[in-house]
């Protein structure tokens, strides 16, 4: 068995590897230092980047948009005690059987927490970059409460008739792995040459025990039929999904990529160390191979604008201890040549996921002038202001998705 010394030694060599391939690998995953005239200068107009870490009892907070720059800090504030607020305020966004209330004045006092010093700052603001670490990469920000709310707690009814002021509807939120990440990924990736609209991957056919999800073949064939693409060439559905058909796929010649499946975090799966997405088991093989891991993504080649994960805690960690939340699918996906993803916080329900996803392509096909986090908030707002249930009025459907990118 190889010592500790040694397993440090061979991980040191695979770094400086992959550091000297491509320097910028690991400058997604991490809370890296940028200067202010560099973000400045990747600002769009009516935009800032906040970015926020905890720090023995402090919050240390940065923010820049193009007028003010702010370094800031809250003390007197416990790590433990605000992953314990993050866990309850996302405690009423697990699917069960029944919509559970929403501690809407929670989700204020998170937002006090986080941007209590900065309401003359986000007053011009309509496009906020978010940088997180920590217990705070795991803040659902859309559905944060930018207003004191009359009540404490809402039931999914009351937000048929009355909803709290969620930040979505200030603004749209996108998030970014690091602060160096941000002006990478705008001032070195060239638009997307891909000739081809759209590639999707829908219902696989699993093994035990995994349920199958038909719903989500008719997402990828609506998305689909939305971009004009071919469903015989550019659709893997049923037991055509294996991992076999998708690495031979020519994957960068699509613009839109779309994975329609379960996915797990490291651990989700028995035997599995990193996060997977799910695909057809091929007869007789042994099912764990049947996972797209996220290693597997890492060694595609891909050209495409935005890779939607429609699939469940996409946005979780590598495994690694202390790992950043979005080293996970997607680190993978950016080293890939993925510009911007759609990930999730939690399982979404199957009807909300759809019209989300759906809607959000079709705002940015009618609008291309638009980025991808307007465009998913155009979804938002369409599902949140004129709710057709409960289940479209409750943040479980709408705030566990968000843009992770920055084009």
């Amino acid at each position: 068995m190889s010592s500790i010394s040694d397993m440090e030694s061979r991980r040191r060599e695979i770094v400086d590897a992959i550091e000297a391939e491509d320097p910028r690998f690991f400058t997604y995953g991490r809370l890296q230092f940028s200067s202010v005239e560099a973000l400045r200068a990747a600002l769009r107009p009516e935009e800032a980047v906040f970015a926020a870490a905890l720090l023995d009892s402090s919050l240390f907070f940065a923010y820049i948009d193009g007028n003010s720059a702010k370094l800031g800090r809250v003390a007197d504030v416990d790590p433990e005690d605000v992953s314990s607020k993050v866990a309850d305020y996302r405690a009423a966004m697990v699917l069960s059987t029944e919509l559970k209330p929403v501690p809407v004045g929670l989700g204020y006092d998170i937002y006090k927490m986080l941007f209590g010093k900065l309401s003359t700052e986000l007053g011009r603001v309509r496009h906020l970059t978010v940088v997180a670490s920590g217990a705070l990469e795991a803040v659902p920000f859309s559905a944060l409460v930018t207003a004191l709310p009359a009540q404490p707690s809402m039931t999914a009814a009351e937000l048929v008739d009355a909803s709290p002021d969620w930040l979505i509807e200030k603004m749209d939120i996108a998030v970014v792995p690091s602060l160096a990440s941000m002006p990478i990924l705008r001032r070195d990736v060239a638009a997307s040459k891909a000739s081809q609209a759209f590639f999707g991957v829908g219902n696989p056919s699993y093994a035990a025990p995994l349920s199958p999800l038909p719903e989500t073949a008719a997402e990828v064939r609506f998305i689909a039929a939305l971009l004009g693409a071919n469903p015989k060439n550019d659709l893997l559905l049923a037991e055509q999904a294996t991992k076999g058909a998708l690495l031979e796929a020519p994957l960068s010649d699509y613009r839109i990529l779309a994975f329609a499946t379960h996915g797990f975090l490291a651990g989700g799966v028995p035997q599995l160390t990193e996060p997977a997405l799910a695909m057809s088991a091929a007869p007789g093989n042994d099912p764990l191979r049947s996972y797209l891991t996220a290693s597997d993504v890492a060694t595609l080649r891909l050209d495409s604008d935005i890779v939607l994960l429609s699939a469940c805690s996409t946005a979780g960690s590598d495994g690694t201890p202390g790992a950043d939340g979005l080293s996970g699918f997607a680190n993978a996906f950016f080293f890939a040549g993925a510009r911007n993803l759609v990930v999730t916080h939690w399982t979404i329900p199957s009807g909300p996921a759809i019209a989300l996803s759906t809607g959000m392509i079709e705002h940015h096909s009618q609008n291309p002038g638009s980025t991808w986090s307007q465009s998913l908030r155009a979804a938002v707002l369409s599902m949140i202001k004129k709710p057709k249930s409960a289940l479209d009025a409750h943040p479980v459907s709408w705030a566990g998705h968000f843009v992770v990118g920055a084009t």
